[in-house]
């Protein structure tokens, strides 16, 4: 009989396939596309990719009889930022990060209008305000995916 994989290792292993996917779009293909709609998909991997690993360190943490699980995703990342941060060595410029990650990604889903800009794109909600995407600003957030699914990983790995 074969053994099932335990949920935050196959949460993990979908947030390595998002963000090598991620990766990959944006430091190959990108470059030779120069398509808008390309860095929105890489936006959206990025996204598959932190909820992954977030999810993995929530499910290592709730096995481990250290966290009760909320059906409330805000309050799940709450009690991620508030009682896994450390154990995991996330900081707070991390936090912050993942908050303006968020924030990017929610404009993004919810922007009436998103334009091309030179190599940006920019997205404008409702009330005319705007967020800029560019490849910097992707690179970063990819760079932040892949250090909060090694600092799981680690984790896991030392059985913490």
């Amino acid at each position: 009989m074969m053994q099932q994989t335990p949920k935050h290792i196959e949460s993990l292993e979908k947030a390595r396939r998002s963000r090598k996917i991620a990766d990959h779009m944006a430091y190959m293909t990108y470059p030779m596309m120069r398509d808008k709609r390309l860095l929105l998909k890489i936006v959206d991997e990025i996204y598959i990719a932190l909820i992954g690993s977030m999810n993995a360190i929530l499910q290592y943490e709730y096995l481990k009889k250290r966290i009760s699980l909320s059906n409330d995703a805000d309050q799940n990342l709450k009690l991620l930022f508030e009682k896994c941060s450390q154990r995991y060595g996330i900081s707070n410029d991390d936090i912050l990060s993942l908050r303006e990650f968020f924030s990017l990604y929610l404009q993004h889903k919810k922007s009436p209008i998103e334009f091309q800009r030179k190599d940006k794109v920019v997205l404008m909600s409702d009330d005319f305000r705007t967020k800029v995407i560019d490849l910097e600003k992707i690179k970063k957030y990819i760079f932040l995916a892949r250090k909060i699914e090694e600092k799981a990983g680690f984790v896991f790995s030392q059985g913490f």
